[in-house]
């Protein structure tokens, strides 16, 4: 499958867990929801960083402020994540973060789908583009495996974590699950 088909499947799939946070207000939904965009989002970019990007500077000229672009768009979203990990879902504030996570995504799908995507098509060949897939949807499995495993410790955390300042407590710990974990722990499979 083009790698380009699956990126917009992974738009559509994070779009809709917006929508879904939007419309509900019941703390359980929006943290089932939450838990799925944290980890898709971190999922998507990760992927993204170990294929496409590389790919396409290889195969591409005239991306490079694309690409540029395209990366801090996911390291401004990956910090809004971290710091969405540490509020009520039921908060003002939890909802004015996920609104401003939402505006960077969408931006970052726009620039990929309206610009982007272009640029690939016109130097990558349909096969270059399937074979790019295939190394797509073999990196995002490796990832998955990963965050099954680290998903039920990063869960459990987050909780802890926001019991604990329920209780006016200091926590303990604080959950990492940043990118040099992923990576180091990655290492580990």
């Amino acid at each position: 499958m083009d790698v380009l088909d699956l990126i917009k499947t992974e738009h559509r799939r994070i779009e809709t867990l917006f929508s879904e946070i939007e419309s509900t207000d019941k703390p359980h939904k929006l943290y089932d929801c939450f838990n799925q965009l944290f980890n898709g989002l971190n999922l998507y970019a990760e992927v993204e960083q170990q294929t496409l990007y590389p790919a396409i500077r290889r195969h591409c000229q005239d991306t490079q402020e694309l690409i540029d672009a395209a990366q801090q768009e996911h390291h401004k979203a990956k910090q809004i994540l971290e710091e969405l990990e540490y509020l009520s879902p039921t908060s003002r504030e939890f909802q004015q973060k996920i609104a401003d996570l939402k505006d960077v995504i969408q931006h970052h799908v726009q620039a990929e789908e309206n610009k982007l995507f272009d640029q690939v098509r016109e130097c990558m060949s349909q096969e270059d583009r399937e074979q790019l897939g295939s190394e797509f949807k073999a990196v995002k499995s490796k990832l998955q495996r990963y965050q099954v495993h680290s998903q039920v410790k990063r869960i459990l955390d987050f909780r802890f974590y926001r019991l604990q300042g329920e209780r006016g407590a200091e926590p303990l710990c604080r959950p990492s699950n940043s990118r040099a974990d992923m990576q180091t722990n990655l290492l580990i499979i």
